[in-house]
């Protein structure tokens, strides 16, 4: 056990866990940020950032846990408790999802109806049923099952990218990453094709079966899930033009609503890496597509002043491996804390 997870063990184990939590009017919910539900250690999902996978096991003790200790609320009904509509009587938390990996449908959803829980899946609607590979994977898919040592890609320079080891790749990955999430769709996809006649030749094909169908999530909407939008091709938004960042707003609700038969009210900003992710410019785009809500990446609870169109979130992954982890990471009174200690450091800390 690391040094730094005793506290928390021990709060946990003591009893001493439901004095941390709320009172009986609940003041704070949180929103739950989750994105694959699988085995990193799989050499078959090396398309995936290894902080952004939570292990099946893991994932059902996450939702055993909330299931007993928190009411597991929709976004609905996050909104009624920030209008006043309705007040909550214990500490609550909603499940959100990115991307729209076909392992949610796989592991999450039947361990979500086992215990009885609903989740929001934003999803990117260009990937839906692989008809377009969700470029972050299909980034990560091509240099990890390159043969080569090194490569020229013409459509990001020229530029020599190294793929000689595991490191190198990694700082590839990135390196293009950065170009890709500020490129308009049409570039991202010359890029990838690029890559993928470059890397592996065009009769190895695209990445399948990573990301749901649309069949799947009809299931799953008749299960009690919510399906949202997460743009159509998964853009860091304040980096494309206003026009085309409409169109990825608009056209991903417009997509689930047309295949789904349904509102689609709640929105994720993908955040592709590095960058500010939202901005004033983006969320009026978001408002006036129609959506009621749209959730940040950024770290944090959500209080009554909350911005609705900039909900803040707690992102877990396979470090969360224990209940008690995840009780002391959902906690107002640790939260309060943390930021107590972040403030006192910036004000302590000598001025340049």
């Amino acid at each position: 056990m690391k040094p730094k997870n005793l506290l928390k063990y021990g709060v946990y184990y003591s009893g001493m866990r439901r004095t941390f939590m709320e009172g009986k009017t609940c003041q704070t919910l949180w929103i739950l940020r989750y994105h694959s539900v699988s085995d990193y250690r799989d050499q078959n999902f090396r398309y995936l950032i290894p902080s952004i996978a939570v292990s099946p096991a893991v994932f059902e003790s996450h939702i055993a846990f909330l299931s007993r200790n928190y009411r597991i609320i929709s976004l609905d009904d996050v909104v009624a408790w920030i209008s006043g509509a309705i007040s909550l009587p214990r500490p609550a938390v909603a499940i959100t999802f990115d991307d729209g990996y076909r392992d949610n449908y796989r592991y999450a959803y039947p361990i979500l109806k086992k215990y009885g829980a609903t989740a929001t899946f934003y999803v990117v609607t260009d990937a839906i049923g692989n008809a377009q590979p969700l470029w972050t994977c299909a980034l990560r898919d091509l240099v990890y099952r390159a043969s080569q040592r090194h490569v020229t890609l013409y459509s990001v320079g020229p530029h020599r990218i190294d793929l000689s080891d595991e490191a190198a790749k990694e700082r590839s990955i990135r390196t293009i990453g950065r170009i890709m999430r500020c490129a308009d769709k049409k570039t991202r996809g010359v890029i990838v094709r690029e890559m993928r006649d470059k890397l592996i030749g065009e009769k190895n094909g695209f990445l399948d079966e990573v990301m749901m169908s649309w069949d799947e999530l009809r299931e799953m909407k008749r299960g009690g899930m919510c399906i949202g939008s997460h743009t159509m091709s998964h853009p860091l938004l304040p980096a494309i033009s206003q026009q085309e960042a409409a169109i990825e707003i608009a056209g991903s609700k417009a997509k689930i609503e047309e295949e789904l038969d349904m509102p689609v009210v709640h929105l994720s900003y993908p955040n592709p890496g590095e960058g500010a992710h939202v901005n004033e410019a983006v969320k009026t785009l978001v408002r006036h597509a129609g959506y009621l809500t749209a959730r940040t990446s950024s770290k944090g609870s959500v209080r009554k002043d909350s911005d609705i169109f900039a909900l803040k979130g707690i992102s877990t992954d396979n470090s969360c491996s224990h209940p008690a982890l995840l009780a002391w990471m959902l906690n107002g009174r640790v939260e309060s804390l943390r930021r107590s200690f972040a403030k006192f450091k910036e004000v302590s800390q000598p001025s340049a």
